[in-house]
Order: C-alpha cells, then sequence, then structure tokens
C-alpha cells in the first residue's frame, strides 16, 4: 500500500531523482496549506 506520499520520492541518493513527484507533492502540499489558511480566516472569533 502506497499510503505514505514519501514511498513515491526517489531514494537518493542510490536512484536518479526525479522532479515530477517531487514537484506534485509539493503542489498538493501548498494547496493544502492554502485551503488551511483560508478555512482558519473564515472562523468565528471575537478576538
Amino acid at each position: 500500500m502506497d499510503v505514505s506520499p514519501f514511498t513515491h520520492l526517489p531514494k537518493l541518493p542510490g536512484a536518479a531523482m526525479e522532479w515530477g513527484p517531487v514537484a506534485l507533492l509539493t503542489a498538493t502540499a501548498m494547496v493544502l496549506a492554502a485551503g488551511g489558511l483560508a478555512a482558519l480566516r473564515r472562523r468565528d472569533m471575537l478576538t
């Protein structure tokens, strides 16, 4: 089961560097972080 996102990254230094999975995981993290920050700003708090 490839549940962990780190299983899709190359095993450095023994394997060749592949930028596709790294870019995809970085873009996914950025989208999730932006969604989390947007949800944080919508909270109903007094201060």
